[in-house]
């Protein structure tokens, strides 16, 4: 017969490998939520979600905005125009492209990567748990650009203004390049389109006083999850990493044609044609 003290001792060494530790990381590829949905019970107001918008939560509605961004990056698209250093944009004056790029962000609609996330949300808010978005984007002056973002998932039931109601709208100012600094707005936490994501979330605890003891993290990117887990390390603060690959799912079309008749469109007309469309007009133009 076992001793009862041994028993004991066996039954801690099976919690203490089978329990992640507060300052535990892990990272893992998946291409559902089911992990998260699955930890429902176990997240409390000691952990801190965060989740990726573009790609993770939301994607491009017109596929022809979807994938591809070597190729989009290689020819006549709109992530070749976004720079001031292409062909195209340097044919215009800095005013004008500024003028067109707002016109296409206003226009960009979005749908969601996958459609049981809000429920997933809600019910994690409902336990406790603070969750917001950590996202690359550029801050804009332009109001209808600058709240894109959270308008584009309160439309799908999705509003993390709550998770930090006495920081509703905040600018990161100990991070500055090039005049520009990360912020804090509605419940999303933005990169300013520069800075890492880790030291983004460091600046943010810094910036608020507090600091979770577990973080939940999906990106669709390698490199910013682990950025993110190289700034948790020295604050001891127990890490989940998820690279989502759920958008991959997706329809996505890339046609260079389509890709430049929708910039030239832009350019000439000052409006911007979803894909669908402008694969249509360029087929009767070259009938």
């Amino acid at each position: 017969m076992v001793p009862v003290c041994y028993l004991i001792t066996l039954i801690l060494v099976v919690r203490l490998f089978s329990t992640p530790l507060w300052g535990a990381s892990s990272i893992k590829t998946v291409d559902t939520f089911d992990a998260l949905a699955a930890r429902t019970n176990a997240i409390d107001a000691d952990t801190l979600v965060l989740l990726d918008f573009a790609k993770v939560m939301c994607t491009h509605k017109d596929p022809w905005m979807r994938g591809y961004k070597k190729e989009r990056h290689a020819t006549n698209s709109m992530k070749s125009f976004s720079k001031r250093t292409s062909a195209v944009a340097q044919s215009l004056s800095p005013k004008k492209h500024k003028q067109l790029l707002a016109t296409f962000y206003q226009a960009r609609q979005y749908q969601l990567v996958d459609k049981t996330l809000p429920s997933t949300i809600a019910k994690l808010q409902k336990k406790g748990a603070k969750i917001i978005a950590l996202t690359s984007f550029k801050a804009s002056d332009n109001h209808a650009i600058k709240h894109q973002r959270y308008n584009a998932l309160r439309e799908h039931g999705i509003d993390f203004s709550k998770a930090f109601p006495r920081h509703k709208d905040l600018t990161l100012t100990m991070l500055q390049q090039n005049g520009k600094s990360p912020t804090f707005s509605r419940g999303i936490l933005s990169n300013a389109g520069v800075f890492s994501k880790g030291d983004v979330l460091r600046a943010f605890f810094d910036e608020i006083k507090w600091q979770p003891k577990r973080v939940i993290f999906y990106d669709d990117r390698l490199d910013n999850i682990e950025s993110v887990q190289r700034a948790l390390q020295p604050l001891n603060i127990a890490f989940e990493g998820f690279v989502y690959t759920g958008v991959k799912q997706l329809p996505a079309h890339f046609d260079p044609d389509v890709a430049a008749y929708q910039v030239q469109h832009l350019v000439e007309r000052e409006q911007w044609m979803h894909g669908a469309m402008a694969k249509k007009m360029l087929g009767q133009k070259k009938k």
